[in-house]
């Protein structure tokens, strides 16, 4: 009996021991851990299985591009953004700079100051020029007066009452013969009708001399303005045209002076930037590209016997380079034939909106999921 109550209490002592508890909870986090991983790789597995099909590397591009371009010849002065950056319409991104041009421009501003100065005082020295100019703006005033008093005078009026008045003494004409009115009731309608007419005739008369009067005021315009070109070659004449050539001069290097400051356009993240602070460039030259991540465009590039099975529209899946990765049904946009020494010589292009214009940048690669069967050449 006491034998039997030690062996049992030896048994119970083992079994509630530190070390025999360790054991067992590593065996149960072992076993779970285990269970864990066999789903992560099932579903792995499940995954890789469901989607059959050809997965091709992609490269990912802003489907809208622009190029700002140097408008005149300079050197490159500095810039003030770099490729990733997002930029807004009206932001400065580079000064260029043109020695040659900013001196010109310095020059005819200071022939526009000697103008100025040369017109006022002939201006004032000379009245005869004042006189003229005067005659021509009163001859002028008077033309365009009398041309509106003869365009905005009309005869429709008259000749609609006119008109009511022959309809009247017709309707009368026809009541006198069904002895349904008098001679004498014809012979009032026929008084109107005469007035009527006299009355026409009068204002057709008016609406003329409206007219001859803006021919003759027309004259006079070109009276006052031929005695206005006979003196331009007047000392003063000659300091106006002076004037009006240097402010041309002035406005004309001023807005070439301008496009030396580089502004952005439209709203977008800077893709490149093939200049640099001190190079020389040329009208035209490209000096950023700006593209509008809003949307991308997924490029594929593929050989002659899997572009021929892809269809315009068909759906595809295009893999994303983010964390946690993202995986987008999009349709195909086109096929697009490209020279390439590769084989690769199609492009399927994808177009899709950006999920997250912060992380997915133009330059990066993705993966294109065709779920039907292409082989790769």
């Amino acid at each position: 009996m006491n034998g039997e109550t030690l062996n049992r209490t030896s048994m119970g002592g083992t079994l509630n021991s530190p070390w025999r508890r360790r054991a067992l909870l590593k065996i149960a986090v072992t076993a779970v851990v285990g269970v864990v991983l066999i789903g992560h790789t099932s579903q792995a597995i499940k995954d890789r299985f469901e989607i059959s099909g050809t997965i091709l590397p992609a490269r990912i591009h802003a489907a809208r591009v622009f190029s700002i371009v140097a408008e005149v010849p300079a050197s490159v002065l500095s810039i003030s953004t770099a490729p990733g950056a997002k930029v807004q319409p009206g932001q400065e991104l580079a000064t260029l700079d043109d020695p040659e041009l900013t001196l010109a421009l310095e020059r005819a501003k200071v022939r526009l100051d000697r103008a100025e100065e040369r017109r006022h005082d002939l201006a004032n020295g000379d009245p005869s020029i004042r006189v003229y100019a005067a005659q021509y703006d009163a001859a002028e005033a008077a033309w365009k007066t009398a041309c509106s008093r003869a365009n905005g005078f009309n005869t429709r009026d008259l000749e609609r009452s006119y008109d009511s008045s022959r309809e009247r003494t017709k309707a009368v004409e026809k009541l006198v013969g069904d002895k349904l009115a008098t001679s004498a009731d014809l012979e009032r309608r026929q008084r109107e009708q005469d007035d009527a007419l006299r009355a026409l005739a009068s204002g057709c008369e008016q609406g003329s001399r409206l007219l001859q009067e803006c021919e003759s005021s027309l004259s006079q315009v070109r009276v006052a303005k031929l005695q206005q070109n006979l003196h331009q070659r007047s000392e003063a004449d000659a300091a106006e045209a002076e004037y009006a050539d240097a402010q041309a001069q002035v406005n004309t290097l001023s807005l070439q002076s301008q496009r030396l400051r580089v502004i952005a356009q439209w709203p977008g993240t800077v893709l490149s930037v093939p200049v640099a602070a001190g190079e020389r460039v040329t009208a035209g030259a490209v000096l950023f590209q700006i593209g509008d991540l809003s949307d991308l465009s997924v490029e594929v590039p593929v050989g002659a016997q899997i572009a021929r099975k892809i269809r315009r529209g068909e759906k595809v899946l295009v893999r994303l380079p983010m964390d946690p990765p993202r995986q987008v049904e999009a349709p195909v946009s086109s096929v697009l034939l490209t020279p390439g020494e590769d084989g690769q010589s199609y492009v399927v292009r994808i177009l899709i909106p950006n999920p997250d214009s912060n992380v997915i940048l133009a330059g990066l690669e993705g993966e294109v999921v065709f779920r039907h069967s292409h082989n790769a050449e």
